[in-house]
């Protein structure tokens, strides 16, 4: 488990396409960041930190996080899927926590938290923290791959009130069962994560509650080649990239400013969307124009977040011109606080399910670019159960990127 830590963001002045570094102060609360990650991984390449793809420190305690479901007693009403704050120091660092009876309901079927993940092919790894108390009955990971096979990985009983973090290896761990229609017992990516769980033993404890406490679900990348194609400073963003902002659509405004932390100095959007709702669809585009692998890869970029729940969205340019837009393996509207490290990835065979694509052929010819980041304002679209309304204003900063090319 990462320990959350705050930082103190310089405030900038934007002149200009000129970016200014002026004295040191620390932002209003509200956007006060908690990183995830220890100091030592921040702005890390891919194969030196875990890259997460949800830690729950953005959820509202005590209710059900969005998009996750409680699945699997015959009495789904009595599973509780819940938020918890589990450091009382640092009450921003929260996890999921699943609880139920150990009654003769559990003897039939396993209870599991739900929801699909998407892994990114660079990914040799899953990681998952837990704790609690689960009767006996064994902790599991489910996997779906593109055929839809379920891997189920049985990881033993949870008893223990310290965090306990297990690696499920993609090449080296076999899974304990797995089934499906075009069952073939091999992972076929592109992967998702299905499900964590209490699944049920036979000398397991059948009286009670079960209580599991969930947290840093993310991908581990193996030795690999991690190709650098952007890195933010004050030479890099003002002379040899020149980000820039592209003509604002809708009600939106924003400008590009220069923020430094300790030693990272990096670019950010401060933005506002302009009206209160109901307002038209609105966002902003900062054009980075960098150029990528030559071949099919895993793109990997740091963002600092601030919980706004705007839309981080990025946009490639192949060697047609046709434009793509993708979605990250995370959360693609920004719940998080402090820094991320989001993951994309990009091969003409794993793009129709993810992308929208325009001014071209439909087929993906590298070399690629990468052309944008678009912060985009979806709050009149925004149909998900139990997520907050957005905040009007916000900042969002740009770490590096880097590429992994496929082996």
């Amino acid at each position: 488990m990462g320990t959350p830590r705050s930082r103190q963001p310089w405030p900038t002045i934007a002149v200009g396409a000129v970016l200014v570094l002026v004295g040191a102060a620390r932002l209003p609360a509200q956007q006060a960041a908690a990183d995830p990650y220890p100091p030592q991984e921040v702005w890390a390449p891919p194969d030196s930190c875990t890259v997460l793809l949800d830690d729950f420190d953005s959820y509202d305690t005590g209710k059900r996080p969005p998009l996750w479901q409680a699945y699997g007693t015959d009495d789904q009403a009595k599973a509780r899927l819940t938020v918890e704050a589990v450091d009382e120091a640092q009450p921003q660092d929260r996890a999921l926590v699943l609880t139920g009876p150990l009654g003769p309901a559990t003897k039939e079927m396993p209870v599991e938290a739900a929801r699909w993940l998407l892994l990114p092919a660079a990914a040799d790894g899953v990681r998952v923290s837990v704790k609690g108390d689960s009767g006996g009955h064994d902790f599991h990971v489910r996997l779906i791959d593109k055929d839809d096979e379920t891997f189920g990985y049985i990881l033993g009983p949870v008893a223990s009130e310290e965090w306990v973090t297990h690696t499920i290896s993609l090449t080296e761990t076999p899974p304990q069962y797995s089934y499906g229609q075009k069952h073939n017992g091999r992972l076929d990516p592109p992967l998702r994560l299905q499900s964590v769980g209490v699944a049920v033993r036979p000398d397991g404890r059948h009286e009670g509650e079960f209580r599991v406490l969930v947290d840093d679900i993310g991908i581990t990348v193996g030795p690999t080649e991690s190709i650098p194609v952007w890195t933010p400073g004050y030479a890099t963003v003002q002379d040899e990239v020149g980000l820039a902002m592209q003509p604002p659509v809708g009600t939106a405004s924003g400008t590009l400013e220069l923020a430094q932390e300790d030693e990272l100095i990096y670019p950010v959007l401060a933005y506002d969307w302009g009206q209160e709702l109901p307002r038209p669809n609105s966002y902003l585009e900062v054009a980075f124009q960098v150029e990528t692998g030559a071949g099919d890869g895993t793109l990997f970029f740091w963002v600092q977040g601030d919980g706004s729940r705007a839309y981080v969205i990025p946009r490639m340019v192949d060697a047609d011109g046709e434009c793509w837009q993708f979605q990250w393996a995370q959360a693609t509207a920004v719940t998080w606080r402090g820094w991320r490290c989001l993951s994309m990835d990009i091969a003409p065979e794993r793009t129709a399910a993810y992308v929208e694509h325009w001014g071209g052929d439909g087929a993906m010819q590298p070399p690629y670019r990468f052309l944008s980041i678009v912060v985009d304002d979806l709050q009149p679209y925004n149909q998900v159960p139990d997520l907050p309304t957005g905040e009007l204003t916000g900042r969002i900063g740009f770490g590096p990127v880097y590429y992994v090319p496929w082996k």
